[in-house]
């Protein structure tokens, strides 16, 4: 078994994240995902799955269930639709599918204080811009998240925040097409 694979299993998962910082410095996305790609088929091939579904792991701050990604917010006026692509084509392989992320690698998108903040600047600047090594609720998180500035255009990156704002639980205010354009 691989020492990643090993740690995620014993449920080290600050020596697995050790081992991610390895692999190499950020990429652009298209070729992040081919990176994030293969540490999922090094896991899976060791029968340790990615959407973490052991009590307690990816639990949004303050606790409590995720809202299903397929499930409505009260919240409307936004191209759903689209937003759940981008976000399947471009963010779940990280932030997982039902937005929990995965425990010391990558964040949750559930309940997270950027993603649920009233004033969506943050969000913003870090969906074009990408991130790396930001502290989360106390949790140092090393991989890089790609910026998609580049590749996505604002209303995909509109509409991308606004699904992540939506979903999972989270409940935060839209964002506009033309304030991700300002912020470019």
């Amino acid at each position: 078994m691989g020492h990643l694979a090993l740690h995620y299993r014993e449920g080290d998962y600050e020596r697995a994240r050790l081992l991610l910082e390895d692999i190499g410095p950020p990429l652009p996305a298209r070729q992040f995902g081919v990176r994030v790609a293969v540490a999922a088929a090094h896991l899976a091939e060791h029968g340790i799955p990615l959407v973490a579904d052991r009590p307690g792991v990816g639990t949004p701050p303050g606790g409590g269930a995720v809202a299903p990604a397929g499930e409505p917010s009260a919240v409307a006026g936004f191209d759903r639709e689209l937003g759940a692509s981008v976000y399947g084509t471009n963010c779940a392989s990280c932030h997982q599918a039902d937005g929990r992320g995965l425990p010391g690698v990558f964040p949750p998108i559930a309940g997270d204080p950027v993603v649920t903040a009233e004033d969506p600047g943050e969000h913003i600047t870090i969906v074009l811009g990408g991130l790396q090594g930001k502290e989360i609720g106390g949790v140092a998180y090393v991989s890089p998240m790609p910026a998609f500035g580049g590749l996505l255009d604002d209303e995909q990156v509109a509409a991308v925040i606004n699904y992540q704002r939506t979903s999972f639980g989270n409940d935060a205010p839209l964002v506009s097409p033309e304030e991700v354009a300002a912020r470019r």
